[in-house]
């Protein structure tokens, strides 16, 4: 019987810590604190080419919510991931700068550390968030999980979750994650197992249940039988 995904995380064994990343996050921390408090975590990524340095920093602040303090906020350049330009966020299609495009960029990033000492580098990036994606794994950031939810606002020119541009992009790059954190109302990656229960958990943007997934063989279809926890 499936656990619920702290739980989950709590028995995971990795050797090396986990990069988080989360695609099209807005302003919901629900995700990081999950993983922050129960995972061998070391990196957060955020990338949502329609927030603003407010929206980035209030996100910031409100981590503070989930134990977790950070020092000072320091800028970060295309440089920083192996790129000269913002304009290489974002992929050579019109549809994907309907929102917000290279002019609109920026990213920011600060250390943070909870009450055990332990620490973790959170980044936020105002990009195109599936090309961001290409660019971590490019610079040797890959992730080991990723938070799967269509959020439905609009403002997304394509979807995360089945076989989306994320998916072809983590297939081309042999870059999928370990995990996936897949909101109920977003399909999940062929060839990933459902490992525990839904969960919704404070911080989050929507009232969706959300169930972690393990990536397996393929002859295992994901399971959607589970039970929906709030937390």
């Amino acid at each position: 019987m499936p656990t619920n995904p702290q739980e989950y995380l709590r028995i995971i064994t990795a050797a090396e810590k986990m990069v988080l990343y989360y695609p099209g996050s807005g302003t919901d921390w629900g995700p990081f604190a999950l993983f922050a408090n129960n995972a061998p975590l070391s990196t957060v990524i955020y990338s949502d080419y329609g927030s603003d340095r407010k929206k980035a920093e209030t996100l910031i602040l409100s981590l503070h919510k989930s134990g977790w303090n950070g020092g000072q906020l320091e800028e970060l350049t295309p440089n920083d991931f192996g790129v000269s330009t913002w304009e290489e966020f974002w992929p050579d299609n019109e549809e994907s700068r309907k929102i917000a495009g290279p002019e609109s960029a920026f990213a920011i990033h600060t250390h943070l550390s909870n009450s055990s000492g332990a620490k973790i580098r959170f980044i936020f990036l105002a990009t195109e968030a599936i090309q961001t994606f290409s660019i971590l794994v490019r610079a040797g950031i890959t992730p080991t999980a990723i938070v799967l939810q269509d959020h439905g606002f609009g403002g997304g020119w394509a979807p995360f979750g089945g076989k989306s541009e994320l998916w072809q992009a983590a297939r081309e790059l042999k870059a999928f994650p370990e995990l996936l954190f897949v909101a109920n109302n977003t399909g999940p990656w062929d060839d990933y197992g459902r490992v525990s229960d839904d969960a919704v958990y404070k911080g989050q943007t929507h009232d969706y249940g959300r169930a972690l997934y393990r990536k397996m063989a393929a002859e295992n279809p994901p399971d959607r039988s589970a039970s929906r926890v709030y937390l």
